[in-house]
């Protein structure tokens, strides 16, 4: 769409790419193959010569009303059967207006003719994601007509592929690229149409809220859930049926959770020292103790606002007005300190899981028992679709608990988070180049009490140059198994080596 010289939107369309054989389909045609035949015979009309038998079955359809004439009545043809009758000087039914007898050349009165159609229909699922030829490809070969199954759920009936949050096609009767239509992990929950997300408007106030940005695949914002899509049981197919993207390596690359590498990106901070006292995703990381840290996460999470559905373990009910399921209004409660309940604490239990998944949690760089970005404490599913905070029921997990209740606690803490904890030593050296120096180096004299001589000893030293270095080496965990259970060792690695100035 191009106004005023500026595009305004913009769609790259698949197809038609479509191979089809018309001969064979026109041939297919009922009462019609013989008009297309091109294998020849001695013409019953014209004896001397040989014409093609669908030139020939042509002529003698011309000569006669049958059904191949289609809806046309017999009155309005029989004038044209007559004319082609004359030309040919044969007698016909009715010489009243036959016209044709005097002309050297006509066209035949029947003139077979074939329709066929080839429909290509572009239909988009998300109708924020159009952009790209994947967007709109379906996997499905589903050529039935479109069912007149009013929609339950939207004013009126949208398109095949729009598959919202509750709405699958297989609801309509039709094939469906989404078999589960309240599947978190591929679309953003109680999002029934785009007018359901609450995009913000203004400046972020913390690096979780990229969360509320749409991401461009159908019906999701940045994916800040636990739960890979890919991973699970024929996952990547699923999620290629769903994106529309065909491509294995591309669409692995597109998965959800890949979103996590943003949080080393982008930042709301205003300059590097007003992130100090952010914690470690790997603080006390420690396999042998599940809850290692509490203090120090309790510190993260004690007071932080969340959304929740559940009030005194009561279910909250959703309703439903103008069409349109909502979830009733959530209510915001603080996170108590772990205090003395410790792990038993909802807290605790948070900081258990977080614990848990961090000792089996599998690197990029293939390293075990620690998060290698900060965006992989998401991984842990008790921040997000199995929060304490929320009633987790099958009714509110479809209808109660919205894709903002799901992310909450991630967007509030995830600037408050860094990657390293390891402990960090600065090591500075120092060194020098010595020479003898003049008249230092003993040539003569008496022998020493041991016998020896001291003869090239030298007895003062002159520096000739210095050098000073400074160092910060970083200690990593690396957890292992053997017999005995988990075992701990640790790495160095430098991170920062500096030849010192002069000065």
């Amino acid at each position: 769409m191009i106004q005023t010289g500026r595009a305004i939107d913009y769609v790259q369309l698949r197809g038609p790419n479509k191979f089809r054989d018309l001969t064979a389909e026109i041939l297919s045609m009922t009462n019609q193959s013989v008009m297309w035949l091109t294998n020849k015979v001695e013409s019953a009309i014209l004896p001397t010569k040989d014409l093609p038998l669908g030139v020939e079955a042509q002529l003698l359809t011309s000569e006669a009303y049958n059904s191949l004439w289609g809806s046309q009545s017999r009155a309005s043809v029989q004038p044209q059967i007559d004319g082609f009758l004359a030309f040919l000087h044969r007698p016909p039914a009715n010489y009243t207006n036959a016209y044709g007898n005097t002309n050297l050349q006509i066209q035949a009165a029947y003139t077979p003719t074939a329709t066929t159609s080839d429909v290509t229909d572009w239909q988009v699922n998300d109708p924020l994601v159009h952009y790209i030829a994947s967007d709109l490809f379906v996997t499905s070969n589903d050529n039935t007509a479109q069912p007149t199954i009013q929609n339950p759920l939207m004013t009126a009936t949208p398109n095949l592929r729009y598959q919202p949050w509750g709405l699958a096609n297989h609801m309509r009767g039709r094939p469906n690229v989404d078999p589960s239509p309240y599947n978190s992990s591929l679309k953003d929950s109680l999002v029934w149409g785009s007018d359901f997300w609450n995009f913000p408007a203004n400046q972020y106030p913390t690096v979780g809220w990229l969360g509320r940005v749409h991401r461009g695949t159908p019906w999701q914002t940045v994916y800040l859930k636990a739960t890979n899509i890919v991973s699970v049981a024929n996952g990547l197919n699923t999620w290629m049926n769903w994106t529309g993207n065909r491509n294995a390596q591309d669409s692995v690359n597109a998965d959800p959770v890949q979103d996590r590498m943003l949080f080393d990106i982008f930042t709301t901070a205003l300059n590097d020292n007003s992130t100090r006292g952010q914690l470690a995703v790997n603080v006390a990381a420690n396999p042998n103790n599940p809850a290692a840290g509490l203090a120090a996460w309790s510190a993260l999470f004690s007071g932080v606002m969340v959304l929740s559905n559940n009030i005194n373990n009561l279910f909250v009910p959703f309703y439903h007005t103008n069409n349109f399921f909502k979830p009733a209004a959530s209510t915001a409660i603080p996170i108590d300190p772990a205090g003395l309940r410790g792990v038993n604490s909802r807290l605790g239990q948070l900081v258990t899981n977080i614990n848990w998944a961090r000792i089996f949690f599998t690197n990029a760089s293939s390293a075990v028992g620690s998060f290698k970005h900060v965006g992989d404490i998401l991984s842990v599913p008790q921040l997000s679709q199995e929060s304490t905070f929320l009633n987790l029921s099958g009714t509110q997990r479809t209808n109660g608990i919205s894709d903002e209740m799901y992310e909450w606690l991630p967007q509030q803490t995830l600037s408050l988070l860094r990657l390293t904890s390891e402990p960090r030593y600065v090591i500075y050296s120092y060194g020098q180049t010595l020479k003898p120096a003049p008249n230092s180096v003993v040539t003569g004299g008496p022998s020493l009490a041991n016998g020896s001589s001291p003869f090239g000893m030298v007895t003062n030293y002159q520096v000739v140059a210095e050098t000073a270095t400074r160092a910060v080496v970083q200690l990593q965990p690396v957890v292992t198994t053997n017999q005995f259970g988990f075992q701990t060792n640790y790495t160095l690695k430098i991170e920062q080596f500096n030849v010192l100035p002069p000065d």
